[in-house]
């Protein structure tokens, strides 16, 4: 979800830039625009709802997880349709036809242009409900029989906002908020203001957007449902293991959900700004021994500087992947006959009738081309890297466990080792993560990759050194290969700087 909401705001940032979206006029207006903006929309929830009806009809029937799976996989192309028909609005004007009614004022005009969408993105979790809501009413008896706490079940309203707050907000506050400065500074940055002897509009831009990314804990906490965590032996545990590991801290979360989430995170770039959140649900369900290996997998972040080197991983793999595509699709546009008659490839669409290659021989199509190319890219090697991220965090709980045990495994050379109890101590909180919170353990995640996955892999190193461990070896080097992109995308950026008039 969080990678849609992204690509929904960098859209909103990039729309006045392409030539083949800054036309004076929408290319549909009134009536029609309105038709499209909103017909499709409707029939893609409708066509989803009955969906989810058509599944609460199958729970409790044999072949109920294979539907949850071919449900969740349908879910999967309803959020990708949704970001679809939010660029067709995008393309066919929306967003002028917007600034033509209300004016081109600071933010309001891009939350119009994005509601329908979000909406769209937040009406599949209210057709959802009743299924989530049967999956949680059949588990009260089992959670009572083990003696679990009992949570009242939440209402559709309670269900939606919660996933709003949860997975919208981390994303779309920052982000509108970065949205509002870069607004703001272009248009009150005085156009004849020069700082030694250049346009301070993009670096006013940069400061602000990082102060902001860097202060969003302290925004985020406050629209999840958080309160320091209560005085005890748990807190004081938990604390002694960030003295462990040299992590500071501004405070550590109880993130209430209700029952609702198992889960932890970890939020903030620097001590002062950084807090560290548990679900109750999390404390209550999960043993000790589980919510420790959590609570080093979250610390393990921090230590291993996973937030820094994603985002150098993410922006030298972006400026590669650009700087490489843009070249080629360059070169093939120039390299490619002309001519009046259409060639190529033919691609039909709404009754025209285009060759692919005259396209590409366009300004628009070689921008096109490029940013499709690189978003590709770019999306299956930042989910790989991210999942070895996952990988290296679960790997450090592991070893946190294994080195604090009173007589830690040790192999012949008296190297501690990761022993079985350790490992098994993390595959099983990774297990109670997925049960309680009803996902199956081989679904597939972008960012975090499997349950399953991840449990194989730590079941693999049992007997390894805990400091010789491959992952950590996999990652230096995928942390090397982003310092050195970044640093030739940034010394590319500054030569062309200097060198373009």
């Amino acid at each position: 979800m969080q990678i849609l909401l992204i690509v929904l705001i960098l859209a909103l940032f990039l729309h006045d830039a392409f030539p083949v979206m800054a036309v004076d006029a929408p290319r549909l207006a009134g009536l029609a625009l309105l038709t499209v903006v909103t017909l499709p929309k409707l029939a893609l929830f409708v066509g989803y709802w009955l969906l989810c009806r058509h599944m609460l009809g199958k729970l409790g029937k044999p072949g109920a997880q294979r539907a949850m799976v071919r449900l969740d996989r349908w879910g999967s192309l309803y959020r990708l349709a949704a970001v679809g028909l939010y660029g067709l609005d995008l393309y066919l004007g929306l967003l002028i036809a917007v600034r033509g009614l209300i004016g081109d004022l600071i933010l309001l005009d891009e939350l119009v242009v994005l509601l329908p969408t979000l909406a769209l993105l937040i009406a599949a979790w209210w057709a959802y409900y009743p299924i989530e809501r049967r999956i949680r009413e059949s588990s009260l008896i089992g959670r009572l029989d083990a003696g679990m706490p009992i949570y009242p079940v939440w209402t559709r309203s309670q269900f939606v906002l919660a996933q709003v707050r949860h997975h919208m907000a981390l994303v779309l506050v920052p982000l509108l908020l970065i949205l509002t400065w870069t607004q703001t500074v272009e248009r009150f940055t005085p156009p004849d203001w020069q700082l030694v002897g250049r346009d301070p509009t993009p670096l006013l831009v940069f400061f602000g957007a990082g102060c902001i990314f860097l202060l969003a804990p302290l925004i985020i906490r406050h629209v999840w449902d958080t309160v320091p965590l209560p005085a005890g032996e748990l807190r004081d545990r938990l604390q002694a293991m960030c003295r462990q590991h040299r992590v500071g801290v501004r405070e550590l979360l109880l993130w209430r959900t209700f029952g609702g989430m198992i889960n932890a995170a970890v939020m903030g770039v620097f001590a002062p700004v950084r807090y560290i959140l548990l679900t109750d649900a999390l404390l209550e369900m999960v043993r000790r021994e589980q919510v420790e290996a959590v609570m080093a997998h979250e610390l393990a972040h921090v230590r291993r500087h996973h937030m820094f080197w994603l985002i150098a991983i993410a922006l030298g793999m972006l400026g590669l992947f650009q700087l490489g595509f843009g070249l080629m699709f360059f070169t093939l546009a120039e390299t490619l006959p002309t001519g009046d008659e259409t060639t190529g490839p033919q691609l039909v669409m709404a009754g025209w009738t285009f060759g692919l290659l005259d396209i590409l021989r366009t300004e628009e199509g070689v921008v096109g081309a490029t940013l499709l190319a690189t978003g590709l890219c770019w999306y299956l090697g930042f989910g790989w890297v991210s999942r070895r991220i996952e990988r290296q965090a679960d790997t450090f709980a592991v070893q946190h466990l294994a080195g604090n045990r009173a007589e830690p495994a040790r192999d012949a050379d008296g190297r501690v080792i990761v022993d079985h109890e350790s490992a098994e101590t993390m595959v099983g909180a990774l297990q109670q993560v997925a049960l309680l919170n009803h996902v199956p353990i081989h679904k597939k995640s972008w960012r975090h990759g499997s349950i399953g996955w991840r449990q194989d892999y730590l079941r693999s190193i049992v007997g390894q050194p805990v400091d010789r461990l491959s992952i950590d070896r996999q990652m230096f080097w995928i942390n090397l290969t982003a310092a050195t992109a970044l640093l030739v995308v940034i010394t590319l950026y500054i030569l062309a700087t200097a060198l373009l008039p």
